[in-house]
């Protein structure tokens, strides 16, 4: 009887694995085909998981076609990636994306991938929420929190990035120091290695007696690096600026400008799951001559748990010539945990 229920448990598991465990075929230039399980292709080499072999690594320029019923993530050099089922194609693929079918030549393929294990509903957005906290007690009464939201949405044809951070200050001596920043960013891509894109911020510094700058602008972008774990943007455009300062006596009045934008945006994926990003840019001020203000942001990413992160960010803004009596430089060091999404 034992033995009975044995069976029929392992008879019950081979029948639902056995969906999941359609081979994958690869077809070789010289006319052989390799089954197996792709697991991903990167640097111009895919890893096939064989059932006598192992994992191999085979030359991507030999591969001629690709064949799967299970569905995979590929890249196209366009920087567009496409999910589904993969089918044989003259000297390419076809991917079986939603509601249509993806023809591309593997020449013009980045990487494949299959989706995460942990794949949720909303699967192109991807982000962090980050929070910290620190005090001091004794002579003096501080507090110090900092929050932050990053997210990223992304399709085939754009890609829409959200940034939100707070930091608080409390001093039982001083006045509070809070600061707020967002942003939206808009890119529509036109081609592999270019862009266009829409932004619009908001920021409230009360160590600069900043009440409010918005702005809005826009502008192209191209594409200097990018593949699986290197992404580098290179950004030019114009922006509307409009400033609300505290201080009364402020040099310049409160109003209006028109500012240039020049900017670059790098991420690197490093070893054990690291990511290391960097941003700076530089904003002439096509009204109040001779002023600009610079935006520098480096930060790292460590994973601690499943999806739990450790963040360390530097940030330094500066302004050349700053409307009201207040240094150039607001300057400072973010340290937070989070959780990826």
């Amino acid at each position: 009887m034992r033995l009975g229920y044995i069976c029929a448990i392992g008879l019950c598991a081979l029948l639902w694995a056995a969906p999941r465990c359609h081979a994958d075929v690869v077809l070789l230039a010289n006319g052989d085909r390799i089954s197996g399980v792709i697991e991903k292709l990167d640097k111009e080499k895919l890893s096939l998981k064989t059932e006598f072999a192992g994992v191999i690594q085979i030359d991507w320029k030999k591969v001629s076609q690709l064949e799967s019923d299970n569905e995979y993530d590929v890249e196209a050099d366009s920087g567009k990636t496409f999910r589904g089922k993969l089918a044989f194609a003259q000297n390419g693929v076809v991917v079986q994306s939603t509601g249509a079918a993806v023809p591309l030549m593997l020449v013009s393929v980045r990487s494949v991938n299959p989706p995460p294990q942990t794949e949720r509903a909303l699967a192109p957005l991807h982000g962090t929420v980050n929070v910290g906290y620190n005090f001091a007690r004794g002579n003096s009464n501080v507090s110090n929190s900092a929050a932050a939201i990053n997210a990223n949405y992304r399709t085939e044809e754009y890609k829409v990035t959200l940034d939100v951070q707070s930091l608080f200050n409390s001093d039982t001596n001083e006045s509070p120091s809070n600061r707020y920043y967002g942003s939206l960013r808009y890119d529509r891509f036109l081609n592999p290695r270019s862009f266009w894109f829409t932004l619009g911020g908001l920021e409230h510094d009360e160590k600069r007696s900043l009440d409010l700058r918005t702005n809005l602008g826009g502008g192209l972008g191209w594409k200097l690096l990018h593949d699986s774990k290197n992404e580098a943007n290179l950004l030019s455009g114009v922006t509307y600026v409009n400033e609300q300062y505290q201080d009364p006596v402020a040099t310049t009045p409160n109003g209006s400008s028109g500012e240039a934008l020049m900017g670059i945006d790098l991420r690197n994926a490093l070893l054990g799951g690291i990511v290391a990003t960097n941003k700076v840019s530089v904003t002439p001020n096509l009204v109040q001559l001779g002023r600009y203000r610079m935006s520098i942001e480096s930060g790292v990413r460590l994973p601690m748990l499943t999806r739990y992160i450790w963040s360390f960010q530097l940030f330094d803004r500066y302004d050349s010539r700053p409307p009201v009596e207040a240094r150039r430089n607001d300057y400072g060091a973010i340290s937070s945990f989070g959780v990826t999404f």
